[in-house]
């Protein structure tokens, strides 16, 4: 849910505060369970590992989805 683009800045960094809160918030299974359907989704879009796609990716902090399987190490 993003907010709208004129949004002012004050709602901004409310809504961030907010989702901050509810990420941490996250028992370990869910967020096990939001990192495996994002990767899912990653991993069917057309553009995933085609040939001269290079995909950008980063061990994010541990309130963030788990990206690192993805990785081909």
């Amino acid at each position: 849910m993003l907010p709208p683009p004129n949004t002012p800045p004050s709602s901004k960094e409310a809504l961030r505060r907010s989702m901050g809160e509810r990420l941490r918030m996250l028992r370990p299974e869910e967020r096990q369970t939001w990192s495996l359907a994002i990767r899912s989704h990653l991993t069917q879009h057309p553009e995933w590992a085609s040939p001269g796609t290079v995909v950008a990716m980063f061990g994010g902090l541990a309130s963030e989805p788990d990206l690192l399987p993805l990785l081909p190490w």
